[in-house]
């Protein structure tokens, strides 16, 4: 019993590990992260920031109304979900190819890729005085309600920027694994 939650544990860690997304764009694309946060040489000064047509809270708002999850999508997106969006916003704000870049719920892709672009034109961005086309990633989360998606409206679930070197955590926790393994098969306590 002591090894089954050994490897629980051990398993709940490794998961948490990965809560954030890390978003590396292309060398020379400007690139904005709704509610992220910008890291090394990836970290970009706007002298405006794009933003959404009555900002934040609108953006949620604006989600909420037009990504639905009904029939296959509805069960599987039961207790929660994530999706990170990317999209270019041209200098005049226009929206244009919307993608996809992970999703744990891949039956509400269409829908989001829809809501997005549908999305009306966002104030560009401004970098050195000029309206400045760049890359947009929307990191979401989100929980369900019957066929409506709630969005967790908290910040910094992305950072831009290379994630950092953890392989001697992992290594740590697949050799605790390993262990645990070993004694639930050998019969070691």
């Amino acid at each position: 019993m002591r090894a089954l939650s050994t490897l629980a544990f051990l398993l709940l860690v490794a998961a948490a590990s990965r809560a954030q997304f890390y978003i590396t764009p292309p060398k020379g694309e400007l690139a904005y992260v709704v509610d992220g946060v910008q890291i090394g040489d990836q970290a970009m000064v706007f002298d405006r920031e794009p933003a959404f047509p009555g900002g934040r809270f609108e953006l949620f708002r604006y989600l909420e109304a037009n990504v639905t999850a009904s029939g296959p999508s509805a069960q599987e997106a039961a207790l929660a979900g994530e999706a990170l969006l990317s999209f270019k916003l041209d200098a005049a704000g226009r929206v244009s190819k919307p993608e996809m870049l992970r999703t744990n719920t891949p039956s509400l892709e269409f829908a989001f890729l829809r809501a997005v672009e549908n999305m009306p034109d966002w104030e560009p961005a401004i970098l050195e005085g000029v309206e400045t086309a760049i890359t947009v990633y929307l990191p979401l989360g989100f929980r369900t309600n019957g066929s409506l998606l709630i969005f967790d409206e908290s910040t910094n679930k992305a950072v831009m920027g290379r994630e950092p070197a953890n392989w001697w955590f992992k290594a740590v926790l697949l050799v605790g694994a390993v262990a645990v393994f070993a004694g639930l098969f050998f019969g070691l306590q």
